[in-house]
């Protein structure tokens, strides 16, 4: 996998990661919150084998690259500027939980050069359809109304502050394990609190040690800063600035039935914004088991 950056018209730089086959059909991956362009790793060796030519970038904020202003159409507009910097034309979009948002705004501003849309186990507009006493969610909200009137600085510090109190410790540790052990505690928190009415034991075989490690490096990237977890906070948090009703591309949704990450409700509302979409639910499997372990299934079905 090779990894470089784009320079954006405005000056920014946007790092990104080149996979798969070289001469294949082009997917750009939007990855998941947090992450980086090195998600790709988790997906190069499928990309390859299915001649997909695999494009992944790390949103302003995550990385190296540099911050913008948190939007969903802007995200939409810097993937189309990347993809034309490389020469590609015609493309299929996959984004990844909290990348969702990125891919649909990708294929809203690219109309006819987005091929195909996949979105895998992703968050729709939380703000809007997580219940006002979801646990946890009250600082957030705070944040992100005081952006909507106007304080976008005042958020994107307050933001970067509470992601501190996430990820600091997690950082802090020196190998690779330790640092997946503390991430496993924080995920395990919020599914804890977010698991009521899913029935029976989720399947872990995909989770091994190759994918951990690599995971691991992805969120030592993604965490450079704090910047990217601001933006994509804010940027999915506020309404959003594109309408993802408009979406015409072929549009597969992948959701795992013991997701205990990403509410039903946010594949309920997919669903409706996208009524042509094709839903593929996948049985016993959870959060990252319903994407991590099906990178050839969603290549096929977005390049055929």
């Amino acid at each position: 996998m090779e990894l470089s950056e784009v320079v954006l018209r405005d000056g920014r730089r946007v790092d990104i990661a080149l996979g798969g086959d070289d001469h294949g059909r082009p997917v750009l991956l939007q990855h998941g919150l947090p992450g980086s362009r090195l998600t790709a790793a988790h997906a190069d060796d499928a990309a390859r084998e299915t001649g997909v030519r695999l494009v992944s970038l790390s949103r302003p904020g995550f990385g190296r690259s540099s911050p913008a202003a948190p939007s969903l159409a802007g995200r939409g507009h810097d993937a189309i500027e990347v993809v034309t910097a490389l020469g590609i034309d015609r493309f299929a979009v996959l984004g990844t939980s909290g990348g969702a948002p990125a891919a649909a705004a990708t294929a809203v501003v690219g109309g006819d050069r987005v091929t195909a849309l996949g979105i895998a186990v992703g968050v729709g507009p939380w703000n809007e359809l997580e219940p006002p006493d979801h646990p946890g969610l009250a600082a957030e909200r705070e944040i992100v109304a005081s952006c909507a009137r106007g304080n976008t600085d005042e958020a994107l510090d307050a933001y970067r502050r509470l992601a501190a109190t996430w990820f600091d410790d997690m950082l802090g540790r020196e190998s690779d394990e330790e640092l997946m052990a503390v991430f496993d505690a924080l995920v395990a928190a919020d599914e804890h609190a977010a698991e009521d009415g899913l029935q029976g034991a989720e399947d872990m075989s995909w989770e091994t040690p190759q994918l951990r490690a690599r995971f691991a490096q992805d969120l030592r990237e993604a965490l450079v800063t704090y910047d990217g977890i601001a933006i994509d906070n804010l940027s999915v948090g506020l309404p959003w600035d594109v309408d993802v009703s408009t979406v015409t591309q072929p549009t597969h949704l992948w959701f795992g039935d013991r997701d205990a990450l990403v509410a039903d409700v946010h594949r309920a509302w997919w669903q409706r914004q996208i009524p042509h979409a094709r839903l593929t639910m996948r049985v016993g499997q959870g959060h990252g088991g319903a994407y991590l372990a099906h990178w050839r299934e969603m290549f096929e079905a977005l390049t055929c």
